[in-house]
């Protein structure tokens, strides 16, 4: 599945590159490779999408972005680890994952929609007699399509719950938002919607009416959002210090804040002293797949 969230922060990186291009150039760069699992724009336009940044770039500082698409976040480890990329664009459960197969890959910045560490929620219409997920068995759920770590944490919760997913529910079905999802849940067109605290939240304000006709049945811990990042040795230090300042502090330019907006991102921070801590959880959350090898 291609994640609407590691598309739109690769995009935002590669423009936000810019505001760094000058320490790649004092340093003799010429190309930054930036490491990203499918295509950057959705919609089926990925490859249109990729070449305006390439363009864009391009115009602006007469330097090249290299955007290297991986089949699987093994590869994307690998090849970040033997320093064939600069940076890799992970989503927060993949970074955990990649970071026990290779030790040496470190966050850069953490990109943030909504709360900082995003947290999942399962919520049903107000009047459902579902008090737990076994209350949702044989029943049909909606999970908004693109977002593979809440199509990942309703996998593991049926697993944990006896059965794969695509058997404990009757159906799971595929919205084209967030905002689709709840509407479905509050019209009873499925049991149970399943987004993050950043959509309900937006729903609260856009709908209140009928935010109020939903209740949650239960959420995750936090987890990891999108994580930019980079292993020992791919970048000296003085150039990812400077890419770094240059993504956190993107929102403070104009050109930045517009960027952020279009992709639905508040903007880039650095990890804080938690960080270690939503680590752990978001591996109990999504342990590492058996094959991972």
């Amino acid at each position: 599945m291609l994640d609407i969230q590691v598309r739109r922060v690769t995009a935002v990186l590669v423009i936000a590159f810019i505001g760094a291009l000058s320490s790649f150039a004092d340093n003799q760069h010429n190309s930054i490779r930036i490491g990203t699992i499918g295509a950057l724009a959705s919609g089926g336009k990925g490859e249109a999408g990729e070449s305006s940044l390439k363009e864009f770039i391009k115009t602006e500082s007469q330097l090249a972005a290299e955007i290297v698409r991986q089949k699987s976040w093994q590869q994307l480890a690998d090849d970040l680890a033997n320093k064939n990329l600069e940076v890799g664009v992970f989503q927060g459960y993949q970074f955990v994952w990649s970071q026990k197969r290779q030790p040496s890959i470190k966050p850069l910045v953490l990109a943030v929609h909504g709360p900082r560490y995003p947290v999942i929620y399962i919520v049903v219409g107000k009047s459902d007699k579902a008090t737990n997920l076994e209350g949702l068995k044989g029943r049909a759920v909606a999970v908004p399509e693109g977002l593979s770590y809440l199509r990942l944490f309703i996998d593991r919760q049926a697993i944990a719950a006896g059965q794969p997913a695509d058997q404990y529910f009757s159906k799971i079905v595929s919205t084209e938002s967030s905002e689709e999802a709840l509407d479905q849940a509050v019209d009873g067109d499925v049991a149970a919607a399943i987004i993050d605290r950043a959509a309900l939240d937006m729903f609260k304000r856009r709908k209140p009416g009928r935010f109020g006709m939903l209740k949650e049945l239960s959420h995750s811990r936090p987890v990891l959002p999108t994580i930019i990042a980079y292993a020992e040795g791919s970048l000296d230090d003085t150039t990812r210090q400077k890419f770094q300042n240059s993504l956190i502090n993107a929102n403070k330019k104009d050109r930045g804040q517009s960027m952020l907006t279009a992709f639905k991102l508040n903007g880039f921070e650095a990890p804080l002293a938690d960080f270690a801590t939503v680590v752990k959880e978001t591996l109990e959350t999504f342990p590492p797949p058996k094959n991972n090898e």
